[in-house]
């Protein structure tokens, strides 16, 4: 009784789906035989799981170890939760031993006693839309020890994160050490207490659109965290075009009615919010709107010239009525 959750470890393929189930406390033994890790624990093998709750274990959430290279591109974790746990996941072991390779999409990896996400040893690795913060140690570690010779398992060296938010951590956001390359697009890091960025191909600012900028949640009762629309994670507000994180936008900044475009206290459109507008739409780079759809008077996106044509109309004393704020 290695005292895992779910144990996958006879060849099983992607037609292996563990779906909706919550896994909670798993314990390791004082000396747990190697590679006996996780609570859903997959040895040599290439299983989905999907929207499942893995919480409150004493070794990994979950591990994925000796993937063959005819099971790569295969193995997916999708839209799960993986919550204090020693560590979140794991793919791949130690260095120099078999190597592993997965697909990480729409999962929260919060509260982990260790990293968030480790890759270990090689394999190829896509992180997308995730949430990944408030770990003990890293966000998401990379870690690669020196190539080795091509034995039927997988070779890969390259890791890919993509429109996700790693924040909170409790030391870097992002590292990657050694051979290979962690290559960060579209990501937001932000507040991890020594580095955000440590070591990865693209850091905030740079020409893939990562930034380091307060994620602006708000937080739902079901525990998930969305974005409001004056977050630079919006696709409206950051230069990739794209929801970065798990969830979408769900709350608005707006007060009333749209038209207060440097979010002041009074409410009312005047001459500084025609000024902000006609900086935003005219200067490299953009200034920040506190509240992007407060400058959206016309009431269709994006923010552009027929938005500061309305607010140009009401300041002269045009009859304009502006359009109330979104609802999400």
């Amino acid at each position: 009784d290695q005292h895992i959750g779910i144990w996958i470890h006879t060849n099983e393929d992607s037609n292996t789906v563990v779906d909706g189930f919550t896994i909670t406390g798993a314990y390791k033994l004082a000396s747990p035989p190697p590679g006996y890790y996780g609570a859903i624990h997959c040895d040599g093998t290439a299983a989905k799981i999907l929207n499942c709750t893995v919480s409150d274990n004493a070794h990994h959430g979950i591990s994925i170890y000796n993937l063959p290279s005819s099971l790569v591109g295969s193995t997916l974790i999708s839209d799960c939760r993986v919550e204090r746990n020693s560590n979140g996941i794991r793919v791949g072991r130690e260095p120099m031993f078999a190597g592993a390779s997965a697909r990480i999409v729409r999962t929260i990896v919060l509260d982990n006693d260790s990293c968030g996400i480790q890759l270990f040893d090689h394999g190829d690795h896509y992180i997308e839309n995730c949430l990944v913060g408030k770990n003990t140690f890293d966000g998401i570690y990379k870690f690669v020890d020196m190539p080795k010779p091509q034995s039927g398992t997988v070779i890969g060296q390259d890791s890919y994160v993509r429109r996700t938010i790693v924040f909170g951590n409790g030391r870097y956001g992002l590292s990657n050490y050694w051979v290979g390359h962690l290559y960060v697009e579209c990501t937001d890091a932000y507040e991890n207490l020594s580095v955000n960025f440590h070591g990865t191909n693209g850091s905030a600012g740079d020409a893939l659109g990562n930034i380091s900028d307060n994620p602006q949640f708000c937080y739902s009762d079901t525990g998930n965290y969305y974005l409001r629309d004056n977050s630079s994670c919006a696709a409206a507000n950051n230069i990739c075009g794209v929801d970065i994180g798990p969830f979408p936008v769900k709350c608005t900044c707006c007060k009333g009615t749209v038209g207060n475009v440097n979010g002041s206290l009074a409410e009312n459109p005047d001459l500084s919010d025609l000024s902000l507008l006609i900086s935003y739409l005219t200067t490299t780079p953009r200034p920040k709107l506190p509240c992007p759809a407060e400058a959206n008077a016309s009431g269709t996106w994006p923010v552009d010239i027929s938005d500061l044509s309305r607010l140009i109309a009401h300041l002269t004393g045009s009859p304009v009525t502006f359009p109330p704020c979104p609802v999400y």
